[in-house]
């Protein structure tokens, strides 16, 4: 199984251009990381979860 890093630096927008993808971490202030062939892991599920994720930071009163 391999990994994949999605990355996004603080100043490069909210677009699909914003966002570098690679094999290993860019060292960006904001990644995902996720593990190719993980058992029922597909995009619709990735999505899911980033939901659920953006979701709690949503509601999380550590950040600004």
């Amino acid at each position: 199984m391999a990994d994949h890093f999605y990355g996004a630096a603080v100043s490069a927008g909210i677009g699909p251009a914003a966002i570098t993808k690679g094999t290993s971490t860019g060292g960006f202030p904001v990644e995902l990381r996720v593990t190719d062939g993980t058992a029922n892991l597909n995009k619709t599920t990735l999505l899911l979860m980033l939901r659920a994720i953006e979701g709690y930071i949503t509601t999380d009163s550590a950040l600004p």
